[in-house]
């Protein structure tokens, strides 16, 4: 399988004002804008993430499928889980886990050495 990544920007903004009104999303709760998703709060638990091509969504399963299979209990810190993956609007709608924090790279190349 190859990995690519999805550019945010690509996002057409009546398609995402669309996506949002029919998931009942407000354009409020928009969090942040990553490399690959726009990202919305849905709960304290759980986030939107908006992907501009639904084509990925056989990708994410395969990621659904490999977090569902980890065990994270005993662990220090939070497990991602995708919840729902569904094409809306020419967008993907992602519902994951809500994980506060830093990316894990930050700390990871910090302990390298290496400005993020």
């Amino acid at each position: 399988m190859e990995l690519s990544r999805a550019d945010a920007s690509a996002i057409d903004p009546a398609a995402r004002d669309a996506a949002l009104r029919e998931l009942g999303v407000e354009r409020g709760a928009w969090i942040a804008s990553g490399t690959e998703a726009e990202v919305y709060g849905l709960t304290d638990e759980r986030v939107l993430k908006l992907y501009p091509d639904p084509g990925r969504a056989c990708a994410l399963e395969v990621l659904r499928r490999f977090y569902d299979s980890l065990r994270g209990e005993g662990l220090p810190f939070a497990l991602p889980r995708i919840y729902d993956i569904t094409p809306v609007r020419g967008l993907l709608a992602v519902t994951e886990r809500r994980i506060e924090g830093k990316p894990l790279s930050e700390p990871l190349l910090a302990a390298h050495g290496v400005a993020s």
